[in-house]
């Protein structure tokens, strides 16, 4: 087998492991999800918020490094590439405030509007309006 078959199948192979790895993410993700509709509604909106600008996130970062061509070196390796955060930090610190609000019965934080206005993700998830994380405790 020529050396370049031979990488060919190694990141078939390493394609393959890695789709593996983001669905059983995927599966952890969704059943924390399904616990959290059961006991605390308004978590579980919060906490769908938080998954859904996660994928987005990831889903852009994974698309960016299967367009470049395969690394083969170490000195090949960008480490110095940095993404913005901020989307997913403020989803997660609204999923944190509306997990405290709710222990303490308190009253439930509204999602920041960058968080409701993603389209798609956010309306299919039954998350479309601000008042659905407003009405106060479960």
């Amino acid at each position: 087998m020529s050396e370049s078959e031979r990488q060919h199948v190694q990141a078939r192979v390493r394609a393959a492991v890695d789709a593996q790895e983001v669905g059983r993410i995927y599966s952890r993700l969704a059943f924390q999800q399904a616990l959290l509709d059961i006991e605390a509604p308004k978590v579980a909106a919060a906490y769908r918020l938080l998954a859904n600008e996660a994928k987005v996130q990831v889903g852009g970062q994974m698309k960016t490094v299967w367009q470049k061509p395969v690394r083969t070196e170490d000195a090949e390796m960008n480490l110095d590439e940095h993404y913005d955060r901020s989307p997913v930090d403020h989803a997660r610190d609204h999923c944190v405030a509306t997990m405290r609000a709710v222990l303490r019965h308190g009253r439930v934080p509204a999602a920041p509007k960058s968080l409701l206005h993603k389209g798609p993700a956010c309306t299919e998830s039954g998350v479309s309006k601000a008042h659905d994380l407003r009405e106060g405790p479960a």
